[in-house]
């Protein structure tokens, strides 16, 4: 079945128009706006030795033995189940590139096994990304450069550059004809991979499943659906500001949190970590209007982080992270509700069943991106990494329990491996911030049919990292559109849309000409009023379809008009940045 897009109702166009021009309320943004600072605003901490970080602040933590000094991490960040998508948002038409840890994927899904997959993103033939192949009336992965034709496990059905059967059939069977496939499994509406491949993989990723939060399964219909996004930030700061989350009252105080009602947060001890085992921080309320509240913050490596509050509108919520390439991460994020299934604003967000473009965006997710692009510039400019904080409150004990734990796990060592050493040669990590980020200038390939272990081909060095721009920040394609077949099904019903009120435009503008021209000179009242009328029609249509392309570019392109308009993060209502006619 095809990925269900929502058609376009007559009544959704005004609600679109309300949500371009509205500078929401912040209550009335909380519900959307706690679930995406939710995605951002919970993490884990972790062990502190015999460090109290209430009485040294973070000077024993800087004083500690860096990273480098210790014993390689026997961690494995591909033996694990890592989110590919949201499946309501995905397209079965077509085959699509996703990057994980560095490597490029093909997904796409198979219809004679009626199942996803996940494939290595280039033909064995002339190294083409299969992604940008097409699905074959047969139901096979084909690459659009030669026709080359592979079936869900990776095999290769047809060389058409091949005539003769029995040699056609005798190249497929090479091992060299075949393509690297792996395991893939679904759970409550996400696609998963496991990225090892071969049989050996196939049994351990069978052995597993994908992290689930236990609350979700208990009352499931108070489940609100995923989202996700893509930042220009590197994957540490998916985990550390979601073990920050004192900074909700300040950073998103336009989303539903208040700078004036905020408290020093009240929190427990971290008690100790584990790599593979994660870590739990324990914490009180953000503000004076949760007193009493209490938090459970959960680390469960690599991927996952989950938070349960005892009170409240949102009970808690999931956020699942993925490092895309060293300094970009994806964050897929699902959140709980309070009251009954029937008004349950998660399942039920409005009478008109509009698909979640329509519904407008909330800020939250440009805040976080804003400050955390922007530090990661600073820190990486000046040689600067996460033991260069200066953390003075108990509060910040989970920041540097994430860090712990990510020198556990080998984080920096995982992209060597994956991407290989620097452009120099060296095998450091050059211009790092810490957390051995860096920017790649492509995505190797991973592994072969039938090994686990052994890459195919040539592994792509890093090169000097370059701070995003402010396109890259705002780019909505990037960071959502891209990845979502809805959102792209918007794109294209918000261009027909702009182009109809075009064609109506201009037949109102023809008509009133016409009217004009049959009063032959006798303008009596109605004549006028009928003329005038029609024009006025024909200009409000112009206006109309400027707004429409408006809404389109700031909500699927780049929303950096909305950023300037609202005030950014100072609070001050601004100029809007103009934008060119090209860009509508």
């Amino acid at each position: 079945m095809y990925v269900a897009v929502h058609q376009f109702k007559p009544w959704h166009l005004l609600f679109m128009l309300v949500r371009a021009f509205q500078r929401t309320h912040p209550l009335h943004k909380s519900f959307v706006s706690f679930a995406a600072e939710t995605q951002s605003n919970e993490q884990a901490d972790l062990h502190f030795s015999s460090v109290d970080v209430k009485t040294t602040g973070s000077s024993a933590w800087q004083q500690e033995q860096p990273q480098q000094q210790r014993a390689p991490s026997s961690f494995s960040w591909t033996k694990q189940w890592w989110p590919v998508g949201i499946i309501a948002e995905m397209d079965k038409k077509k085959p699509t590139a996703v990057t994980m840890l560095g490597h490029t994927y093909v997904v796409w899904f198979d219809f004679k096994a009626e199942q996803w997959r996940v494939m290595e993103d280039r033909c064995p033939h002339r190294l083409a990304p299969l992604s940008e192949g097409r699905i074959a009336d047969d139901g096979t992965l084909a690459c659009s450069y030669h026709g080359w034709q592979f079936n869900g496990r990776g095999t290769c059905t047809n060389i058409p550059q091949i005539g003769d059967s029995a040699k056609m059939h005798a190249a497929c069977a090479s091992p060299r004809a075949c393509v690297a496939s792996f395991p893939t499994t679904d759970s409550e509406g996400l696609l998963f991979a496991w990225l090892e491949a071969g049989p050996q993989a196939e049994a351990e990723a069978a052995a597993k499943r994908p992290y689930s939060m236990p609350e979700f399964k208990d009352t499931p219909e108070y489940s609100a659906p995923w989202f996700t996004t893509q930042a220009p930030v590197d994957y540490t700061y998916w985990l550390e500001q979601g073990m920050d989350p004192t900074h909700a009252n300040f950073l998103h105080h336009t989303c539903g949190f208040l700078m004036s009602a905020a408290l020093p947060m009240p929190y427990e001890r971290i008690k100790g970590v584990t790599v593979n085992g994660g870590f739990v921080w324990k914490h009180g309320p953000y503000d004076i209007s949760q007193e009493g509240m209490q938090a459970e913050r959960q680390l469960i490596p690599p991927n996952a982080l989950r938070v349960v509050y005892d009170r409240g509108f949102v009970r808690g919520f999931v956020t699942m992270g993925v490092p895309v390439r060293p300094g970009i991460s994806r964050v897929f994020a699902r959140f709980k509700v309070s009251g009954t299934p029937k008004k349950n604003m998660a399942n039920k967000p409005n009478i008109f069943n509009l698909p979640h473009w329509a519904r407008g965006q909330s800020p939250l997710p440009d805040q976080d991106t804003v400050v955390n692009v922007k530090q990661e510039a600073l820190m990486r400019e000046f040689n600067q990494g996460p033991r260069d904080y200066n953390l003075f409150s108990g509060a910040d004990q989970g920041i540097i329990a994430s860090h712990r734990w990510f020198e556990a796990a080998g984080y920096k060592d995982m992209w060597k491996q994956r991407m290989g050493p620097l452009a120099d040669g060296s095998s450091g990590n050059g211009n790092s911030n810490g957390n051995g980020t860096a920017e790649s200038s492509s995505s190797a390939a991973t592994t072969a049919a039938g090994s686990a272990s052994q890459s195919v081909g040539a592994q792509y060095a890093y090169k000097p990292y370059t701070p995003p721009t402010q396109d890259d920040i705002f780019s909505q394609y990037e960071r959502h559109t891209k990845q979502c077949a809805v959102c792209q099904a918007g794109m294209k019903q918000t261009q027909r849309i702009a182009d109809a009120v075009s064609v109506a435009a201009l037949g109102f503008a023809v008509a009133a000409v016409a009217v004009t021209a049959a009063a032959k000179g006798a303008f009596g009242p109605f004549t006028v009023a009928g003329t005038v009328v029609l024009a006025g029609l024909a200009g409000a249509c112009v206006w109309l379809r400027q707004q429409i392309l408006l809404f389109r570019y700031t909500q699927f392109i780049n929303s950096e008009y909305n950023w300037h308009r609202d005030g950014g993060l100072s609070l001050v209502k601004g100029n809007p940045i103009m934008l060119k006619l090209s860009h509508l």
